[in-house]
């Protein structure tokens, strides 16, 4: 599906069945709006598109190489056994992995690791710059990336030494891409980015 409300669709999907979130390849910032549905939807994985670097830069977003990438991964999903719940974090993009980190990392503090942990406290009741409104994480996980020209709220240092780490740690996500997710090549360089 698309991203937003055409994800909506996944609820219908049968246990074990995978979801392919295309996202919204249309910016830099891609990311896929709604994510949380297939992360609350124990019965299916989710895997999620993104366009090969060359790609990105070209006027024509789609990418059939990628694509079929993924169409070969959700086989190989489907013929394998079931593990079902799914795993907690399993149906993340990898914005939404980021995001979930900084959450823990903004809050440690405040609330503790094995609170934030154990309960799950709505960012709407904390009000600080993880409460996102009416927007999704793509509009701040990004900040500091090369390429991305946006203000924001949000530790761009922070964002973009979790972006890194992503990269080193999941190389397996963007396998294609031999940058990673983010183009970091999982390594963060502090000079970029306005301290204090």
């Amino acid at each position: 599906s698309g991203p937003g409300t055409g994800m909506f669709y996944q609820t219908f999907l049968p246990d074990g069945a995978v979801h392919i979130n295309l996202g919204n390849a249309e910016t830099a910032t891609q990311g896929y709006m709604e994510e949380y549905m297939a992360e609350g939807a124990p019965y299916l994985r989710a895997l999620y598109y993104r366009p090969s670097p060359r790609q990105r830069r070209s006027k024509h977003r789609w990418d059939l190489e990628v694509m079929v990438k993924l169409l070969h991964r959700a086989k190989a999903m489907l013929e394998m056994d079931v593990m079902l719940p799914s795993k907690v974090g399993a149906g993340l993009s990898p914005v939404g992995h980021v995001f979930k980190a900084y959450n823990y990392f903004a809050h440690r503090e405040e609330f503790g690791l094995e609170t934030l942990a154990r309960d799950l406290i709505p960012t709407r009741d904390i009000g600080d710059e993880t409460s996102m409104g009416n927007h999704f994480p793509e509009s701040s996980m990004y900040v500091g990336a090369e390429g991305v020209k946006q203000e924001s709220r949000f530790d761009t240092c922070l964002a973009g030494a979790l972006r890194a780490s992503f990269d080193q740690v999941f190389p397996h996500y963007a396998a294609e891409y031999e940058d990673g997710w983010f183009g970091t090549k999982g390594r963060f360089d502090i000079s970029k980015f306005r301290l204090g």
